[in-house]
């Protein structure tokens, strides 16, 4: 299930990227959380029946929503402008760490320290994107991997709310539980669109040929549909730190897309990232 979940964000990222460089990335956001939330409610009324938990799990969810769903994307795509989806996802090797460290405060679980090998291993990972030549050394670069780190700090405590809210709510299923965490994002995307300067909600529409709007609501549905099912499900039934640690899959899918799609060889630098991540991500599951 969290392979499943990876595979189909992969593919969805790779639709934000591309609109993310024609289309405001905070109206980007906006529509994924508006097209899934209506995807998600008539999966509701053809579910038949509803079970919102309490009030507790239906604020862990909301928050769940809003920051893992809402603010963390803010960034994530932010990242993705800067860095292009495989350089930022290789960042995700992190969050095991981080989950790591929320499951201990929070949840009381165990940390394993042994895997800080495959940690630094996904630091020099960082380390040599940011002195990749075809991205030389200045202030977007490192705003870039600042963002992509908010984005899994807020992606990882996210998680944590995420399972809090299931075993509240055990009786909730993925269907339900997402449409609340959807919601929260959508309200995080309201607020954001309320404030900053975005082209109007229908604008970038009327800009978009058929077969960009397609395209588009494709990526929505593998990356805010078919992932956040398969993510949830693992979540509920599985360790936080061990389904986030199969998450780090998410940059292999992301680059080989990448590297499709821009039909070019990858640099040396990059090269040598991904093979300290490959070890990493090995050392860490």
């Amino acid at each position: 299930m969290a392979l499943a979940s990876t595979f189909s964000f992969a593919l969805g990222a790779h639709a934000f990227f591309t609109f993310g460089r024609r289309i405001h990335y905070v109206w980007l956001g906006l529509f994924k959380s508006l097209i899934a939330l209506i995807i998600f409610l008539v999966l509701l009324v053809f579910k038949g029946n509803f079970n919102l938990g309490d009030q507790v799990s239906f604020l862990q969810f909301f928050f769940s929503g809003f920051l893992g769903l809402g603010l963390a994307d803010l960034f994530i795509l932010k990242a993705f402008l800067i860095l292009r989806p495989g350089r930022t996802l290789i960042i995700t090797g992190f969050q095991p760490l981080f989950v790591g460290i929320f499951s201990f405060i929070f949840m009381g679980h165990s940390f394993a320290w042994e895997k800080l090998y495959g940690i630094l291993c996904f630091i020099l990972c960082t380390v040599i994107l940011s002195q990749e030549k075809s991205h030389s050394i200045n202030k977007d670069t490192y705003k870039g991997i600042a963002y992509s780190f908010i984005g899994v700090i807020l992606n990882s405590f996210s998680c944590i709310l995420t399972r809090l809210a299931c075993d509240q709510s055990p009786a909730m299923d993925s269907i339900e539980g997402n449409t609340i965490r959807i919601f929260g994002a959508l309200v995080c995307f309201i607020l954001f669109f309320r404030f900053l300067e975005t082209p109007r909600l229908t604008g970038p529409l009327r800009l978009l040929k058929s077969k960009d709007k397609l395209y588009l609501l494709i990526g929505t549905l593998f990356a805010a549909v078919i992932s956040l099912i398969f993510y949830m499900i693992a979540i509920k039934n599985g360790d936080p730190t061990t389904i986030t640690a199969i998450g780090i899959t998410l940059p292999l899918f992301s680059y080989v897309l990448e590297i499709i799609s821009d039909k070019k060889r990858p640099s040396r630098a990059m090269v040598l990232s991904f093979f300290s991540f490959v070890v990493g991500a090995f050392l860490i599951l």
